[in-house]
């Protein structure tokens, strides 16, 4: 049977992070421009779970910085450097280790969370990131289909308001030029 020490040190990791309110990857609000490249490329190319960088290395390495990066509260982000893909490359080249799959479901709330709080700043690159992550974890998991409608309506929402200011600004644009001919009549 696995040894289960790895998963015992993560406990005590996961409660200093929820002790210091880690829920979140940041808080940084991105202006309408950079969410709509965010939108386009999340919607042109679907997200990989583990990067290819992180599917090369070795199981000793993936185990060593997956226990570095969970001590340094690196859970779900950045991509390519954080626990949860260096324990999913793990746990594909070490199917039955009790530990990964114990280090996995340990992990998934938070990147759950990250997901969530990455759709409500219309960050739909990093939430079919951290979504790409939930699904290689658990294919099955409940809220998998929540969240990809979450992310769907919340891209759909944007492109709309998008379309409205655009629609706004030609408006007040073809208003002012009408003023601006009215006055030039007089």
């Amino acid at each position: 049977m696995p040894q289960q020490e790895p998963r015992a040190g993560l406990g005590g990791a996961f409660a200093s992070a929820r002790a210091s309110g880690l829920v979140a990857c940041g808080g940084k609000q991105e202006d309408t421009a950079a969410t709509a490249v965010n939108t386009t490329q999340a919607a042109a190319a679907p997200a990989q779970a583990v990067s290819a960088q992180v599917a090369a290395m070795s199981p000793e390495q993936l185990r060593e910085a997956a226990t570095k990066a969970v001590a340094e509260q690196r859970l779900y982000a950045p991509a390519a450097n954080n626990a949860m893909e260096y324990y999913l490359a793990l746990r594909d080249k070490a199917p039955g280790d009790a530990a990964v799959s114990g280090a996995l479901t340990d992990l998934q709330p938070y990147t759950l969370i990250a997901t969530e709080q990455a759709i409500t700043r219309d960050d739909f690159a990093e939430a079919q990131r951290l979504y790409a992550l939930l699904e290689k974890t658990d294919a099955n998991a409940p809220a998998l289909p929540r969240l990809k409608q979450s992310i769907a309506d919340a891209e759909q929402t944007l492109a709309q308001r998008q379309q409205e200011v655009a629609t706004s600004e030609a408006d007040a644009a073809r208003l002012a030029q009408v003023e601006r001919e009215r006055l030039a009549e007089q």
